[in-house]
């Protein structure tokens, strides 16, 4: 909005000056100023819409700087984004990785613990079995 209200303000200079100058030349025979004194204050209404261009210019060249600043700090938040999500997706790997190796350890503990009691019962079994022969062998023997 402020720049259209500039724009504005321009023409309405605009407007004024070339009034002004075409009253100044229209009244040149009759003027005070001589011809080339009433060209030097055109050349300063002039001077004064190129003043107020070039102010314009440069407010929208902070416009331009602006947005190029947010679209650049917005881009690093992105940025930031992105590698606190890889960051977090290496962790969440690293996390799986070690919950199966853990895992892996624990069945290798269940298939020891199985064979060792495997091994148990089989002992048992024999015990129980010599147990019964020498119960056989001591009832044979009475």
């Amino acid at each position: 909005m402020p720049r259209f209200c500039s724009l504005q303000g321009l023409r309405w200079l605009s407007n004024g000056y070339n009034e002004a100058d075409a009253a100044l030349q229209a009244a040149a025979s009759e003027a005070v100023y001589a011809p080339s004194e009433a060209q030097f204050l055109g050349r300063g209404y002039r001077h004064r819409i190129l003043q107020a261009q070039l102010r314009d210019k440069d407010l929208e060249v902070k416009y331009l700087r602006a947005q190029l600043e947010s679209a650049v700090q917005a881009s690093k938040l992105k940025e930031d984004s992105i590698k606190a999500a890889e960051n977090l997706i290496r962790w969440l790997r690293e996390r799986e990785e070690a919950a199966k190796q853990g895992r892996s350890k624990a069945q290798l503990a269940l298939a020891e613990k199985a064979s060792a009691l495997q091994s148990c019962q089989v002992q048992t079994e024999t015990l129980l079995a010599e147990v019964t022969q020498c119960d056989k062998a001591l009832r044979h023997g009475l």
